[in-house]
């Protein structure tokens, strides 16, 4: 309608070129003028018909993606549900024999938070060669069901903890189990706490820390006893360079007392040593007593 009326004018000046407003002649630029217009009016007819088909044609294909995005978002919804996160709130609450090791973990977490945007974008970079490379890349990859998914899960676990035991390697355990400003030792309570029950039973003990690779020049013998009680060992424990990330701590025992060790395990009670005595065995080997009443 609006290309009509705007035409109408145009239009009538080339049905009649001889005759202008008020009966005068039309100059030749007049005509001119007047069939520019009308050309420049078709043009745009043509244009705004071209995109209105271009806009239908086009409207299936915005429907079809917005489709597919609501699928991609469902399916991202569902792979961010398989890892929840934990924080300090809903973590379960420690107990006092546990409080040194949770402070530990704390400070390792801390160092894992801070340095979270360098290993988001470490496990993007592995996740897009390894999983999205492939032919329609990470759509393809989320919305993938069946094996291809678990496949993907496992992928993602194991790309984000290889990412996170890459940093863990950089942090000096033993600097956080370290005397703190109060004084106070976590790595000697936490020897207290696991020291082994066989210890009572007399014979020779050592003491030996596995350390990361990567920080094991750093800790000497007489540095990881003096965090230890003076006197808890009469000789320096031994330290080993790990290939893992962790610090491990072990007690190796040797020459125990055998009956004492058992005597511990029934509980000292007499009626149990008896009983073992009298109980069924190879007639062919020579049994060693063990309790002699």
């Amino acid at each position: 309608m609006r290309f009509a009326r705007e035409a109408e004018s145009p239009v009538t000046a080339l049905r009649a070129p001889d005759l202008g407003k008020k009966g005068q002649k039309r100059t030749p630029q007049d005509i001119e003028n007047a069939f520019s217009l009308y050309c420049r009016l078709r043009l745009y007819e043509l244009s705004a018909q071209r995109a209105g088909s271009l806009v239908h044609a086009l409207q299936s294909y915005v429907v079809a993606a917005h489709d597919m995005t609501v699928d991609l978002q469902r399916d991202l919804e569902h792979l961010a549900g398989q890892f929840p996160l934990r924080t300090e709130q809903n973590a379960a609450p420690a107990g006092a024999a546990g409080a040194d090791a949770s402070a530990v973990r704390r400070s390792i977490a801390n160092e894992l938070r801070a340095a979270e945007p360098s290993l988001v974008v470490q496990v993007e970079q592995q996740l897009a060669k390894d999983c999205f490379g492939a032919d329609g890349g990470m759509r393809a990859a989320v919305t993938a069901g069946g094996k291809d998914r678990a496949k993907l899960l496992a992928t993602v676990r194991t790309v984000a903890r290889q990412a996170a035991l890459s940093k863990v390697t950089s942090i000096d355990l033993g600097a956080v189990l370290a005397t703190n400003e109060k004084g106070e030792s976590p790595l000697s309570k936490c020897l207290s706490q696991v020291q082994p029950w066989l210890e009572r039973c007399g014979g020779r003990r050592r003491l030996v820390f596995i350390v990361p690779q990567q920080i094991a020049a750093q800790h000497s013998p007489a540095k990881l006893v003096s965090q230890l009680p003076s006197g808890a060992f009469k000789q320096l424990p031994g330290v080993a360079a790990g290939a893992a990330s962790d610090l491990v701590v072990l007690y190796e025992l040797g020459d125990i007392s055998v009956p004492h060790a058992a005597a511990h395990l029934i509980g000292f009670r007499r009626d149990l040593a008896e009983a073992a005595t009298r109980l069924h065995t190879r007639s062919d080997i020579q049994w060693t007593p063990v309790f002699t009443f």
